[in-house]
């Protein structure tokens, strides 16, 4: 019985050696390797659970995500794209002849009721707003058109209304100039106000302008926001330079726009600013550090 003992002891020996060397070690994965083997002899030997100490899981109380605060609301962009059978015949003047399902895209000719200005023979098409603009009550949009005028700086603007056979022409505005489709917003009476850049080319200078306008019945009323120049040529001018970005719309009623000052004269005003505006009683009025901004910009050299 002895020999038995010792030839046990011997034999567990070295694995006692090793439990005794990890937990000196590691001690926290030999509890954690113990504690496991508890609980495993436990849950097959319930009778031992007064002998053998399990600490008990208390199991903490999930949280509930916390709602993250409210962002800047999403803009969804105007996403109608006409097709030729709705529109081809009252903005290019002739009836559709084929792939009358295909997107609008403009027409290969300068309609009759257009002066033709233009070397080349295409009115292509820029980009569309459906809403209010002259009658709240009727379903109307605009056509952002470009072609058939001297320049590429100016296009046009069909006002469309959709009566018992269909998309009527209504009114055409022509010699507007942007340098990409114009923003959309919409006044407190819910019609259609439009913001977008231009920018002027002359022989000894490039002005650059923001502004909004509208469509009245007979005419187009805009309204100038702000403009900067950048003088053509090597020489030094002591006048404010710049140029400003494309604007970007950031809520339903404000827009803003990136503003790079330069010169080749140090000046206190040099650098990037972000210039903002937002549409109030039909109006667009820059917030108050643009509104610094173009204080300082009109004081300047005085």
């Amino acid at each position: 019985m002895k020999k038995l003992i010792l030839f046990l002891f011997i034999f567990t020996l070295p694995s006692l050696i090793a439990v005794a060397a990890l937990y000196y070690l590691f001690p926290k994965d030999v509890k954690i390797l113990i504690d496991l083997g508890k609980e495993k002899i436990v849950i097959y030997y319930p009778f031992l659970k007064k002998y053998i100490h399990v600490a008990e899981v208390v199991k903490q109380p999930i949280k509930k995500e916390e709602k993250s605060p409210l962002k800047e609301k999403e803009i969804i962009p105007n996403l109608h794209h006409f097709t030729n059978a709705e529109i081809y015949a009252p903005i290019c003047g002739k009836d559709v002849t084929e792939k009358f399902a295909d997107f609008f895209t403009g027409c290969d000719f300068c309609p009759k009721y257009f002066i033709n200005e233009s070397k080349e023979n295409q009115f292509k098409y820029i980009s569309e707003i459906r809403g209010f603009i002259l009658k709240k009550e009727e379903e109307e949009a605009i056509v952002f058109m470009n072609g058939c005028y001297r320049t590429d700086q100016s296009g046009s603007a069909i006002l469309i209304r959709k009566g018992y056979g269909g998309w009527q022409r209504v009114s055409v505005y022509n010699n507007i100039q942007f340098d990409k489709e114009p923003l959309e917003f919409f006044d407190e009476n819910g019609r259609l106000v439009f913001v977008a850049r231009r920018t002027i080319l002359k022989k000894d200078e490039i002005k650059q302008e923001l502004f909004s306008f509208q469509f009245q019945k007979n005419n187009m009323t805009q309204q100038n926001l702000f403009s900067i120049q950048m003088p053509r040529g090597l020489k030094c001018e002591t006048a404010l330079q710049g140029a400003i970005d494309m604007p970007l719309k950031m809520k339903d009623t404000v827009f803003q726009s990136n503003l790079e000052i330069v010169g080749c004269n140090e000046n206190k005003l040099n650098g990037m600013y972000h210039i903002r505006f937002q549409l109030k009683d039909g109006i667009f009025k820059p917030n108050k550090e643009t509104s610094i901004l173009m204080t300082k910009i009109e004081k300047y050299g005085e």
